[in-house]
């Protein structure tokens, strides 16, 4: 499963329709480095397992990666700034 947005010459763009996030959207980014993100999505996922599954299916894929970064960069973790 692909991920759900992608970063285009400068946007965040939907992968699907290719509708980039307005400039005066706010967006909320969490990087993989970060030791409290995965908990943060593990959260977000729980409160949304009413929702369909493709979006669930999505959010598997992104704590799989979290996950798996996480035990291969040990070294890049780190609390925010």
């Amino acid at each position: 499963m692909e991920r759900k947005y992608l970063f285009k010459d400068g946007a965040v763009v939907n992968r699907t329709t290719g509708v980039a996030i307005p400039d005066d959207e706010p967006v909320f980014l969490l990087r993989a480095k970060d030791s409290y993100a995965l908990r943060t999505i593990v959260a977000y996922a729980r409160d949304c397992r009413n929702l369909n599954h493709v979006f669930l299916a999505g959010l598997e894929v992104v704590m799989e990666d979290f996950r798996n970064f996480e035990k291969e960069h040990t070294d890049k973790m780190k609390r925010p700034d």
